[in-house]
């Protein structure tokens, strides 16, 4: 389920206007995969290249499903506090980049890319952008799960393209599958139990539920893009509760206005099981909130 609130057209017409960018040999893996688990996430990383050619590749993981944060940080990639840049990005050595929208940010001393890919039993997912100086309305561009996932190249007028071999990745994602299964473990959930969940909570009103996020008001003022995610238990009534803002990482405060619309009330329908009975459910919100100078 997908619900998209936009009040900007995302023009093309910046990347469009770049020179076409010289293809770069694809940069080799040094190592193997490596899985970190935190409190909230799971995380799958690798580097890529050596000295000013390098690069880090990340999946990140917040719950039992198969929707990813992917970054990309290193030398050469732009460093920035935030903002939304228009960006290519394709999976497999023949894919065509798809126009998506990135976060610019940064990781210490390196720029950092991050962007949003989604897949098989994705949280929920909400768009919010807009262009401080107005514009039409446009669509969210949404990168769905490739078919191949050997290779990885990004794009856009900062960095330039950078293609990665990922390689085989099939060993390392069943080490992520078991890192997010003690990950739900450690908020008291089974992970397959989830997953056999027959129909999983949903909110009511999901657009107007949504708007009453409370955005930090420092991102707001400084033009600051976000990706979020969240986490909430769902009672047997709909009722939300456990409310946990996942990432980025927020004081308290914001943490709260980000999940006061789903805690108190009933703004769930609840999780049922296969016979139709309400049981107990676990819903994730992926939040992406664009503003476009």
């Amino acid at each position: 389920m997908k619900t998209h609130l936009t009040a900007t057209a995302l023009s093309m017409a910046a990347i469009a206007a770049q020179p076409a960018q010289a293809q770069t040999a694809p940069l080799e893996g040094i190592g193997d995969w490596q899985v970190t688990r935190s409190a909230e996430s799971c995380s799958l990383q690798r580097t890529f290249g050596s000295g000013e050619s390098e690069k880090t590749f990340t999946f990140y993981s917040y719950g039992p499903d198969e929707s990813y944060r992917i970054t990309l940080t290193g030398p050469g990639v732009p460093r920035d506090v935030g903002r939304a840049r228009v960006s290519r990005i394709g999976f497999g050595p023949a894919a065509e980049l798809q126009e998506i929208i990135a976060i610019n940010s940064r990781s210490g001393e390196n720029g950092m890319l991050s962007f949003h890919l989604t897949g098989h039993g994705a949280a929920f997912r909400y768009y919010r952008g807009w262009e401080v100086r107005g514009g039409a309305e446009g669509p969210e561009r949404e990168m769905m799960w490739p078919d191949d996932l050997s290779q990885v190249t990004i794009e856009n007028s900062g960095l330039g393209r950078v293609t990665l071999n990922l390689g085989s990745m099939t060993f390392a994602f069943n080490e992520l599958a078991r890192c997010k299964a003690a990950l739900a473990a450690g908020w008291g959930w089974d992970y397959a139990a989830i997953d056999q969940i027959g129909t999983p909570p949903r909110l009511k009103t999901p657009g107007p539920t949504v708007d009453l996020m409370g955005m930090p008001p420092a991102l707001v003022v400084n033009h600051i893009s976000m990706i979020a995610q969240l986490r909430i238990n769902v009672d047997e009534q709909g009722r939300g509760a456990d409310c946990v803002v996942q990432s980025p990482p927020l004081e308290a405060r914001a943490q709260r206005d980000l999940c006061r619309p789903f805690v108190g009330g009933t703004p769930f329908e609840p999780a049922r099981d296969d016979a139709g009975n309400a049981v107990p459910g676990f819903f994730r919100l992926h939040y992406t909130y664009f503003i476009f100078d």
